[in-house]
């Protein structure tokens, strides 16, 4: 918990891990509040945030597009 003075102007920063990439931010009735990672935002009141995360896709096979060049 941090204590701000009201209409103070903060800046969160969500970082991923290795492996991982940011969705969201949402507060605590679970509504996004914002889909970049880092989200400005002037606070009135106690406020809540979780910064969302999810595992990476890894690449398979199927989806690298091969491109064939032959010489002669």
């Amino acid at each position: 918990n941090t204590e701000v003075e009201a209409n103070t102007s903060l800046t969160f920063t969500a970082t991923p891990s290795e492996g991982y990439e940011f969705v969201n931010w949402t507060d605590a009735n679970n509504k996004i509040v914002s889909a970049t990672a880092t989200y400005t935002t002037t606070v009135t009141a106690a406020i809540s945030l979780t910064a969302n995360f999810k595992a990476k896709t890894p690449v398979t096979q199927d989806d690298v597009i091969y491109n064939w060049n032959t010489i002669g």
